[in-house]
């Protein structure tokens, strides 16, 4: 009989909660505020331990009989696990620094494998005063709770029923008792970030009066005329065994680390890993046909990928610092390229994840000023207009780059004069004259401006010369 006094006793101790005169009823919580790490496997999730045990005292009206029901419930989408939770009976007082379990033992009715409640029944009487202590660090034994779905802090609920009539004798709630510093209130806190990434966006300018290769071929930064781009950032990390975060997740393995760059990848020579600890790859983090500290363009040139060299330690930090080279022959068009960063399966150690979402690295903008047509026949006059007033005496460059139907670039015909404008003149370009600037039969036609702002027109007069249709171009000022 006496046993199952305190197995009862116990049980009404470990899921009281709190939340009215009786809070003081709580004598401790859990001790370190540990934080839950999602993004480790489920594996290691499915099973934790808490810091401490959860300890109750029965505060007035708060004594139980037998066949009395106690009811607790975890909060924050934690669950119980397949190790049944106990309760453990200790007769008052209470001495909240116990580790080593005593008293009398009272199990869970039924199972509570995957539910958010377990149901104690009460064996005996328990009086004002009994103490009772919710196993939840379970004696070195697999963890009673099961936090693989947690996505907020685990609170704990303690509701007493008593038999027959079925009336609440007392319901509880941990966090809100005033007796505990609000860090000890909560069996877990808000999933902690087990990693984190810092991106550093650049952006640099393809200049219109590039001494080769043609317009927009070359950057402006740097140095005159050169093809590297500023380099940029998208470091990584790893929290693992930081911030008291449960469990553990340890180094990340070779290979499962990966960085994706997207965008338009056209005309960049290559996308330089000047952090160094990676090495090319494809989507899977597989290294075949990669080169070291630099990324891999994957065919199509959309995507670019990179992965860790060798393993990341716990709380370590990696940086590739991307850097985008051009080629220094196709003329760059302004465009933006993203980068995300994400976590591959890594045994039982990481789950796959997503660290870094789709974020922007990296753009490259134009000065002077663009136009492009794909209407220009023998009746067509293209009109440039200089409107900055700004330029030096000697005028600023006009370059034209030519396409085929097929989208091949088209090579410039020997002897072509120098097309040059100077303040707020009109140079004005026959569609014959144009055409006969390339070889081959150009579709498309693009015209760059060396100046800060200008208006372009398409004139076409008809066959007996007497209306014209006149399209204007919109374009885009730039800094020049």
């Amino acid at each position: 009989m006496k046993k199952l006094f305190y197995v009862l006793l116990l049980a009404v101790f470990a899921f009281s909660i709190g939340v009215s005169t009786a809070d003081a009823a709580w004598t401790t919580g859990f001790t370190t505020g540990k934080k839950v790490c999602l993004y480790t496997s489920s594996t290691l999730l499915a099973s934790q331990t808490g810091d401490a045990n959860i300890f109750y005292t029965l505060a007035a009206g708060e004594s139980l009989a037998t066949n009395d029901t106690i009811t607790i419930t975890l909060s924050g989408g934690a669950k119980f696990s397949t190790s049944a939770p106990l309760l453990y009976f200790y007769p008052a007082p209470v001495d909240a620094t116990i580790v080593a379990y005593g008293g009398s033992v009272l199990a869970a009715v039924g199972s509570a494998s995957g539910l958010t409640t377990a149901n104690f029944a009460v064996a005996g009487n328990a009086p004002v005063g009994v103490g009772i202590l919710l196993n939840s660090t379970n004696a070195g034994a697999t963890g009673i709770f099961d936090l693989t779905a947690v996505t907020g802090s685990v609170d704990v609920t303690i509701k007493a029923v008593k038999t027959g009539s079925g009336l609440t004798a007392f319901e509880k709630v941990l966090s809100t008792t005033t007796a505990i510093a609000a860090v000890n209130k909560y069996a877990f806190l808000t999933p902690a970030a087990c990693d984190a990434a810092g991106i550093v966006s650049k952006s640099d300018v393809a200049d219109v009066s590039a001494a080769t290769g043609g317009p927009y071929s070359k950057f402006t930064t740097a140095s005159p005329n050169t093809t590297s781009g500023t380099i940029t950032s998208a470091a990584y990390r790893n929290y693992g065994t930081a911030n008291g975060t449960s469990p553990a997740g340890g180094p990340i393995s070779s290979k499962k680390l990966l960085w994706t760059i997207s965008g338009d990848l056209g005309g960049i020579a290559s996308i330089a890993a000047n952090g160094g600890a990676v090495t090319g790859s494809n989507s899977a983090g597989v290294q075949t046909g990669g080169t070291a500290n630099q990324f891999l363009i994957a065919t199509g040139n959309l995507l670019a990928y990179a992965s860790n060299t060798g393993n990341l330690a716990a709380d370590g930090l990696l940086d590739p610092t991307p850097q985008f080279i051009i080629n220094g022959t196709t003329a760059q068009a302004a465009r933006g390229f993203n980068v995300a960063i994400d976590i591959l399966a890594d045994g039982t150690t990481w789950a796959a994840h997503t660290v870094q979402a789709t974020t922007p690295i990296y753009s490259i903008t134009r000065n002077g000023v663009s136009f492009v047509t794909n209407s220009v026949g023998p009746r067509n006059t293209i009109k440039i207009t200089e409107r900055s007033g700004s330029l030096p005496t000697a005028g600023g460059a006009i370059l034209i780059t030519a396409w085929d139907v097929s989208g091949n670039s088209l090579a410039e015909a020997s002897g072509n004069a120098a097309l040059t404008i100077h303040n707020n003149e009109t140079v004005s370009i026959t569609g014959t004259a144009l055409a006969a600037r390339f070889t081959g039969t150009p579709m498309k036609y693009e015209f760059a401006v060396q100046t800060s702002n200008a208006v372009g027109t398409n004139v076409k007069t008809s066959t007996d010369g007497v209306s014209t249709a006149t399209t204007v171009y919109t374009n885009t000022p730039g800094a020049l």
